[in-house]
């Protein structure tokens, strides 16, 4: 079992809103962040950005977003998704962070885990919430 987290901010950095989501029977590292990488996507969509920037620490799937080639294995599928999802914005960028350079969605990670479920937060959240999306912030 797996866990999704995402965190949307605008251009000043402001969080404006959290998700995440519990992926069960997921197995695989590459497969549960590509995974991710929909759900992102998908959300980012939902919420009505025309922009967008997604940030990963698994390299294999960001060089396979961000590429035109075509994708084997158990990945293929799923970048194949979102890189048709990335053609709905009008601007979109995908970029590979250090693993500390993405505490936040690991952290919302862990509690999808944890409440195994799926969880939206738009504009408000909870305490806990809020403590986990400002933590790194500046980062």
């Amino acid at each position: 079992m797996m866990g999704v987290g995402v965190v949307a901010r605008d251009a000043t950095w402001s969080v404006k809103a959290a998700l995440c989501s519990y992926l069960p029977y997921v197995m695989d590292p590459s497969v549960a962040e590509s995974l991710g990488a929909r759900k992102a996507l998908k959300f980012g969509q939902d919420m009505g950005f025309s922009s967008i920037v997604l940030e990963g620490d698994a390299r294999e799937v960001v060089l396979g977003l961000g590429s035109s080639e075509a994708c084997k294995g158990s990945l293929e599928g799923v970048l194949l998704d979102c890189r048709l999802l990335l053609e709905s914005f009008s601007s979109w960028s995908v970029n590979h962070v250090r693993r500390d350079g993405n505490k936040t969605a690991h952290k919302l990670a862990k509690l999808a885990v944890s409440h195994s479920g799926h969880h939206v937060w738009v504009d408000v959240c909870s305490k806990e919430i809020w403590s986990i999306v400002c933590t790194d912030s500046d980062s």
